[in-house]
């Protein structure tokens, strides 16, 4: 494991999270990396709103899906990488987004 899904983890856990949440954000953080191919210091705001794009058209992930995708990217640059994470999405109220 990375250091920084390490220290992910170590801060996931100290803070109380279930082990489903912690399991289903480090699906996030994993998905997010591997859909960018870079480290997570050099993904930028354009690419996780591409990735968001792509979850939500191309995956048809459901607006509970994109939101746990969204929290657990979140909490991963607030608490691990120490970034404000400043991308504003709208998520689909209902259905896909076509």
């Amino acid at each position: 494991m990375s250091s920084l899904l390490q220290q992910f983890h170590d801060e996931i856990s100290l803070r109380g999270y279930s082990a489903r949440t912690r399991n289903a954000y480090l699906y996030a953080i994993t998905q997010l990396q591997h859909y960018a191919n870079q480290p997570f210091d050099n993904i930028t705001d354009e690419q996780l709103t591409a990735y968001f794009r792509y979850l939500n058209l191309e995956r048809h992930h459901s607006r509970a899906t994109l939101k746990l995708q969204l929290n657990g990217i979140h909490f991963f640059y607030e608490h691990v990488l120490g970034r404000d994470f400043t991308v504003q999405l709208s998520l689909p109220k209902r259905g896909f987004v076509a």
